[in-house]
């Protein structure tokens, strides 16, 4: 029960204080450790609520807003729930001013602002994974995608399952480098362990 409690808790807030030293070294030989740390899934999740309880799309937007800034504050504010945060608010703020919304420009928006309120927040080691599986996911994932799953005569199973490891494979293709340079070793199976188990921490 303890474990569980600690791992709800991280998964949630990205605290991992109550999460054992056992089960976080099992976690990153698995290359699943990313799980624990609040990222753009939270983010998302979070704006899936406000979006079922709130139709309108301006209104979503107007609380969507302060809610994300809200959210990233709780979590400690991290360069991952950060950049989620913005990536997240400048689609509403398209709303709001009726204009277009792009994946890669909202990418280099949220590192601009980071970096114009920190430079030195280039050097951390958290900013680069981050921005560099965001970038990977918005380059190889839609591809990948769409060579795996092709049209609509697939089921929707396959289709899950392809757009997961178009995701996981995305999310790897410029991590995996920084991770074997930072910290020295190479998790061969993360692909799989993300795709086995990546489900299962969304819908936990």
């Amino acid at each position: 029960r303890g474990s569980a409690a600690g791992f709800m808790t991280a998964i949630l807030t990205g605290d991992r204080g109550k999460v054992s030293e056992e089960a976080y070294a099992a976690l990153s030989e698995a290359g699943l450790s990313h799980i624990l740390a609040v990222s753009g899934m939270h983010c998302s999740f979070f704006m899936a609520v406000v979006g079922f309880l709130v139709q309108n799309r301006r209104l979503q937007a107007l609380l969507g807003i302060p809610l994300l800034g809200f959210y990233a504050a709780l979590t400690g504010g991290s360069p991952s729930v950060l950049r989620a945060c913005v990536m997240l608010s400048l689609p509403m703020i398209a709303v709001l001013v009726q204009r277009e919304n792009d994946g890669p420009t909202s990418l280099l928006a949220a590192l601009f602002l980071i970096l114009l309120a920190n430079p030195f927040a280039a050097a951390s080691v958290s900013l680069q994974l981050s921005f560099a599986a965001m970038a990977g996911i918005l380059w190889l994932a839609p591809r990948l995608y769409k060579g795996l799953a092709g049209g609509e005569q697939r089921g929707k199973v396959f289709r899950f399952a392809a757009s997961t490891f178009s995701a996981s494979m995305g999310a790897m293709v410029f991590t995996v480098p920084l991770v074997a340079y930072y910290f020295g070793n190479l998790v061969l199976i993360a692909p799989l362990s993300s795709f086995l188990c990546l489900w299962a921490a969304t819908w936990a």
